[in-house]
């Protein structure tokens, strides 16, 4: 389980936005698949970027399309 500090004595458990954040930071492009599985289990990664969105990162999404004719999102953080 991952930790990060908030304080000099207040360790906190890294939330999956948290780590979907520092993936993006890292130069990551993630779609839905990347993230439903460790260390992120996360299923609305969509809701996640929105949110990052909203809190003023500037992430891009780009769609494929697949040769089945579906489509996904992959996010990438522009710095």
């Amino acid at each position: 389980m991952k930790y990060t500090t908030t304080g000099p004595y207040k360790p906190q458990r890294m939330t999956q936005k948290l780590l979907i954040l520092e993936s993006l930071k890292n130069g990551a492009v993630l779609s839905q698949m990347d993230v439903y599985q460790e260390p992120y289990r996360c299923t609305r990664l969509a809701a996640v970027v929105n949110v990052l969105r909203n809190e003023g990162y500037n992430i891009i999404t780009k769609t494929i399309k697949t040769r089945n004719g579906k489509s996904y999102g992959q996010y990438r953080l522009i710095p």
